[in-house]
């Protein structure tokens, strides 16, 4: 994956703003998507924005309104100053409306990012997911939310991928490179992890080849 043209485009903002990673359930998409997060952040660039979103699906509601407020929260910590507005909004308790919400992340962009990642991981655990898909489209189509750069992962819904594909470029699960960039992850992990430090390297590497290959769907 991260040799493929996809990605290079998609990093350095060639010809592609936005990946919409797809595969069944239990293939590996939050795995690739926790392992290509973290080889973003390792970008040297200046003036990076990071935002990552995921939902765990027990919870079964419409996530576009959480999802605005994480972009607009991240956004703020990251940034050098608040927007006057948003900071009235929080000292009055209030949840500004879409558009003016809109308006604070057009401003947090503007003033003080070159470029934003935006992960999205899990977008049909939203329920219903239409109206965080229609939003997501907004962002990605607006002129004012062009430092966005887009990552997104969904399961594979025909419904989704009609809205999805004429702004991101599909990258499925059952890709050639895909389980190489599982392995490369799993791999990390288990050596960053004290508890697998003593074990023999070989016992390790049986593990990272069986989770691989296990993550494959069901």
């Amino acid at each position: 994956m991260m040799r493929s043209r996809p990605w290079g485009s998609f990093v350095h903002g060639q010809e592609n703003r936005s990946l919409w990673i797809h595969g069944i359930p239990g293939v590996g998409k939050t795995i690739l998507v926790s392992h290509l997060v973290s080889r973003l952040k390792r970008l040297q660039a200046d003036r990076i924005g990071w935002i990552f979103y995921y939902r765990y699906f027990g919870h079964r509601q419409d996530e576009t309104e959480p999802f605005l407020k994480r972009i607009i929260a991240q956004l703020c910590q990251q940034a050098s100053v608040i927007p006057t507005r948003a900071v009235q909004f929080y000292e009055r308790h209030r949840h500004p409306s879409l558009l003016t919400a809109l308006s604070i992340i057009a401003t947090l962009l503007d003033k003080f990012f070159n470029t934003a990642y935006v992960t999205v991981d899990g977008i049909d655990k939203s329920k219903p997911y239409s109206s965080l898909l229609m939003l997501l489209i907004a962002l990605m189509t607006d002129t004012r939310f062009a430092k966005f750069r887009f990552l997104v992962s969904s399961r594979e819904y025909l419904d989704i991928e009609l809205v999805l594909k004429p702004h991101a470029v599909a990258v499925s699960m059952t890709n050639e490179a895909v389980p190489d960039d599982i392995q490369t992850f799993l791999g990390a992990s288990l050596r960053s992890n004290p508890k697998f430090r003593s074990w023999p390297p070989s016992l390790c590497q049986e593990i990272e080849a069986a989770l691989a290959n296990g993550a494959k769907g069901m």
